[in-house]
């Protein structure tokens, strides 16, 4: 899969030397596309993985937020309701945690508001 080259590359490449802005972003979706790619082939299990990846790299961003519900959508998917709402609350509890200033406007459609509003949402389901 292309997109864990160029995340491999691009991580390498970190250990030596910063990142530019758009590789740094490039870095931080490809570990999130990989998630995807993997729920679109069904793969659930693996794309919880791939996600958790994402979760520990990237735990100070609202990017996260999205991974969490993916992954609750993905237990769903396995029929685990109770680790799909873990996941959730996982996500209430970054969404806390996350810096007043947290840049949501250029890794999310939502606001913190409105994550808040959407996760309460997703964990009456």
């Amino acid at each position: 899969m292309q997109y864990r080259q160029v995340r491999e590359t691009l991580a390498r490449r970190q250990e030596t030397e910063e990142l530019t802005p758009n590789q740094s972003a490039m870095l931080r979706n490809c570990y999130f596309a990989v998630g995807s790619v993997l729920v679109s082939l069904g793969e659930f299990r693996a794309a919880i993985g791939e996600y958790s990846q994402a979760t520990g790299r990237y735990h100070d961003s609202p990017a996260v937020l999205d991974a969490y519900v993916q992954i609750a959508n993905a237990y769903r998917r396995l029929d685990q309701p109770l680790q799909a709402r873990s996941a959730l609350a996982q996500a209430k509890v970054v969404l806390a945690k996350l810096k007043p200033d947290a840049a949501f406007a250029t890794v999310s459609n939502y606001t913190r508001e409105q994550w808040g509003e959407r996760l309460d949402y997703l964990s009456s389901l």
